[in-house]
C-alpha cells in the first residue's frame, strides 16, 4: 500500500475484466478502459488529464479511478510513454515523472503490464486504424517492401522561427530555441519584440492544417492573448509540411515563457512554448 493513494481493491471491484491503455505525454495523459475486440479493443471510457498537474503517475491513476462511473477489474495494462523505457521503467523526457511497470501492475491488480515508448505504441496501431482515422498528406504509390516512418509532434519547443519586419522596410529571421548542454534539453531564446515600429511574426510549422475549411476557421493565442493568423497552409517546397504565420502583439513584451495555442476547425494542436523578453 502507498500512503495517500487508492489501494488495489479500489480499482478491482467489477464484474468483467477490462484492458487499460494509456498515452502518457508531456502535455496530457489519456487513460481508457477497453473491452476485447477484433481487430482491436473497443473503448468503453476514456479520460484526459494535464500531466504536469500531477506529482506522480500514481496520482493520475487515482484521478482516473475517481472519474470512472463504475469500478473495473483490470486484466492487462499497456502504456505508451513519452520517454525511453529501460528495464520496464520510464522517466518522462519533459516532465520527469517516473513510471514502473511493476508498480502500475500492483496498483491495478495485474501482472500483465507493458510499458513502451509512445512512438512504438503509435507504430503498432497503424495496421488497425479505420479509414476515417487516416488522412493523406501526400498521395503516392504504396511499396510493399518500403520503409515506414512514425513522426510525432509532442510537448516542448515547437519547430518555428521569428520573422521580423522593421520600420525601415528591412526584414530578417531569428531562432526561438537553443540546445542547453547543461540540462540536455532545448530551451527557448527570449524573443525581443523591439521598437513599436517592428512587426514580429511567429512562423509555426506543422501538418494537416492546410485542410482547414477557411482561414477564418484558424485561431491562435499567445499567452492567452488572441493572435491574428495571416496564413495557414502548405509550406513549399516541403512536401506535406504546413506553416502558419502568427502576429505577436507588442503588448506581450515582458511576459516571459508563454504557451502558443493553435486551433484549426476546432481542433487544437499540441501546445508550443516560447519566451518573450
Amino acid at each position: 500500500m502507498v500512503p495517500g493513494v487508492a489501494t488495489r481493491h479500489q480499482y478491482n471491484l467489477l464484474r468483467s475484466a477490462m484492458l487499460l491503455a494509456g498515452d502518457v505525454g508531456g502535455t496530457k495523459t489519456l487513460l481508457g478502459v477497453f473491452e476485447r475486440g477484433d481487430p482491436r479493443p473497443v473503448a468503453k471510457a476514456v479520460h484526459s488529464y494535464v500531466t504536469a498537474s500531477f506529482a506522480s503517475f500514481g496520482a493520475i491513476l487515482d484521478a482516473f479511478a475517481r472519474d470512472m462511473k463504475d469500478p473495473v477489474t483490470v486484466e492487462a495494462v499497456a502504456l505508451g510513454v513519452a520517454g525511453p523505457v529501460v528495464a520496464k521503467r520510464a522517466v518522462m523526457t519533459n516532465v520527469g515523472l517516473e513510471i514502473a511497470a511493476v508498480e502500475v501492475g500492483e496498483r491495478l491488480g495485474t501482472s500483465r503490464t507493458l510499458l513502451l515508448n509512445d512512438l512504438e505504441a503509435m507504430a503498432s496501431s497503424i495496421e488497425v486504424l479505420n479509414a476515417d482515422e487516416l488522412i493523406s498528406l501526400q498521395d503516392g504509390a504504396p511499396h510493399m517492401t518500403g520503409s515506414r516512418a512514425v513522426i510525432a509532434a509532442g510537448t516542448g519547443m515547437g519547430q518555428a522561427y521569428i520573422r521580423r519586419r522593421r520600420g525601415d522596410g528591412s526584414s530578417g529571421f531569428e531562432g526561438i530555441v537553443r540546445f542547453d548542454q547543461a540540462t540536455n534539453q532545448f530551451v527557448p531564446i527570449p524573443i525581443d519584440l523591439g521598437p513599436s515600429t517592428d512587426q514580429v511574426f511567429l512562423i509555426l510549422y506543422g501538418t494537416g492544417f492546410r485542410f482547414r475549411s477557411a482561414l477564418s476557421a484558424v485561431t491562435a493565442t499567445i499567452g492567452g492573448v488572441s493572435a491574428p493568423v495571416s496564413y495557414a497552409g502548405p509550406s513549399p517546397p516541403f512536401v506535406g509540411l504546413d506553416q502558419a504565420n502568427i502576429s505577436i502583439s507588442p503588448t506581450l513584451a515582458g511576459r516571459g515563457t508563454v504557451n502558443v495555442v493553435f486551433t484549426a476547425d476546432g481542433k487544437e494542436a499540441n501546445i508550443v512554448v516560447i519566451s518573450i523578453k
